[in-house]
């Protein structure tokens, strides 16, 4: 009996962690001239200098594009 409720308790917590980190993040498409089209897992900011913009892509890999290379950048529903 104890043995089902630690089941039925952990299959509960990794449901609403899952449910959880499907909510919390948001994605976005990002398009360059040359149709280069990458899906971030972060939202993309500007760099430091301005004229660069930074995101990190499904791979969990930091891409770095010039902001005037960049063709369309928009929120994923």
């Amino acid at each position: 009996m104890r043995k089902n409720i630690t089941v039925f308790f952990l299959a509960a917590l990794t449901a609403v962690l899952l449910l959880l980190a499907g909510c919390g993040g948001s994605r976005y498409m990002v398009v360059t001239e040359d149709y280069n089209t990458y899906v971030t897992t972060t939202k993309p900011e500007v760099g430091s200098d301005g004229a660069t913009i930074m995101f990190e892509d499904e791979k969990g890999r930091e891409v770095i594009l010039p902001h005037d290379k960049i063709k369309e950048m928009r929120k994923l529903d």
